[in-house]
């Protein structure tokens, strides 16, 4: 039986639209309790965040912020 590394390589050198197709059927497959667990996992995490910004633990950056430091960050 292939390994996880063997089967991700051959995936990953599929075309794009494939590696779409495929990336969709594997979705479909999960059933909805592991669904469910990820929807609450990602709003968990969402509620958290905000939560440091209303306290303001955090501070946030407009796109264009985040733009300009990614640019120079490149050069």
């Amino acid at each position: 039986m292939p390994t996880i590394a063997e089967i991700s390589s051959e995936i990953l050198a599929l075309p794009a639209k494939s590696r779409a197709i495929l990336a969709d059927m594997l979705l479909d497959s999960l059933n909805d309790i592991e669904i469910n667990n990820y929807d609450k996992i990602w709003l968990d995490e969402a509620k958290r965040r905000n939560k440091e910004i209303v306290d303001g633990k955090v501070s946030c950056k407009t796109h264009s912020e985040v733009l300009c430091n990614v640019k120079a960050a490149i050069r």
